[in-house]
């Protein structure tokens, strides 16, 4: 459970931004909830509106390697495990390329079965928020091949 102590200031500079700076709601949103990694790491943010041509839905995570990598909620790959959430724990590897940095590279682990994922790089459709280290987005909701990238259980 996320508390109002935590989410409230940066709601508050979310709409400060959207209805006294004048902001985009999606600009506003990065603003406000990347300014602190506090907020997003106990949740995502989904962010839904209207603009001039289509409905946007977009979800903001903080990226805790060892709970939920690119803010996905990974299970076990092995059909047969009975792990629940928490059990499946990931992994980045670290080095000294692009592609490592950042989250650029997860793999997954079952403490329950011991399955091990090969190593994933971060798909095209996680984007990362430019300036701001482990701050992802993505569409919201995903669609069912996205969340099997990571053997992810949709919401």
């Amino acid at each position: 459970m996320i508390l109002p102590r935590i989410l409230v200031p940066s709601l508050i500079e979310f709409l400060r931004l959207v209805y006294i700076e004048r902001k985009q709601p999606w600009e506003a949103c990065m603003d406000a909830f990347t300014a602190s990694k506090r907020v997003l790491t106990h949740s995502p943010v989904v962010l839904i509106y209207q603009d001039q041509f289509a409905t946007i839905s977009c979800l903001l995570v903080y990226s805790v390697v060892h709970s939920h990598a690119w803010g996905m909620e990974p299970r076990c790959g092995n059909v047969g495990c009975s792990a629940q959430i928490g059990d499946v724990v990931s992994k980045t590897m670290r080095g000294q390329t692009d592609n490592t940095q950042n989250h650029g590279v997860v793999m997954w682990i079952c403490n329950r079965c011991n399955w091990k994922s090969a190593w994933a790089p971060r798909p095209e459709w996680i984007h990362a928020i430019v300036g701001h280290d482990l701050f992802f987005w993505h569409e919201y909701p995903l669609d069912k091949a996205k969340c099997t990238y990571v053997a992810t259980q949709c919401q």
